[in-house]
């Protein structure tokens, strides 16, 4: 063996690890990925009564709530219209990156990717308006 030759157990070992750090990084490269395209994010679910759930975490009074549930009813039509009204927007600009990003994907990101947005959206889209008093899904908030 000459002394620039490498042996064959390390070339071995450095193949291993260089197939280990393109692992890693694919995987981290599809969650970023996955991440970014999940698009806008969920309106917020209430925990009772149409009381946003930051408001239920202060230990609200029964008069507090009661006041609380005025105030989120007598605004609930103002937030359902412009959410109906913004839902479009932002869900063609979600398209367009999800155009500009699937051909950066490998076929195996590209299938992952469609099991995972198959899998949030009967709620995603079709979920209750914000402030609304319909309850979460059955498996919570995403």
């Amino acid at each position: 063996m000459l002394p620039n030759e490498k042996s064959p157990r390390t070339i071995r070992i450095q193949t291993a690890l260089l197939l280990l750090v393109m692992f890693v990084a694919g995987v981290v490269t599809g969650a970023a990925v996955v991440r970014l395209s999940s698009g806008h994010r969920p309106p917020p679910r209430h925990g009772d009564g149409g009381i946003p759930r930051p408001l239920l975490e202060l230990g609200l009074s029964q008069a507090q709530q009661t006041q609380v549930r005025a105030i989120m009813d007598k605004h609930r039509a103002e937030f359902e219209a412009v959410f109906r009204e913004t839902r479009p927007k932002v869900q063609a600009v979600q398209e367009q990156v999800d155009q500009e990003i699937r051909p950066l994907l490998t076929p195996e990101q590209q299938q992952r990717l469609e099991e995972l947005n198959a899998r949030r959206s009967p709620h995603h889209d079709d979920g209750p308006m914000p402030y609304s008093k319909e309850p979460p899904p059955p498996d919570g908030p995403r």
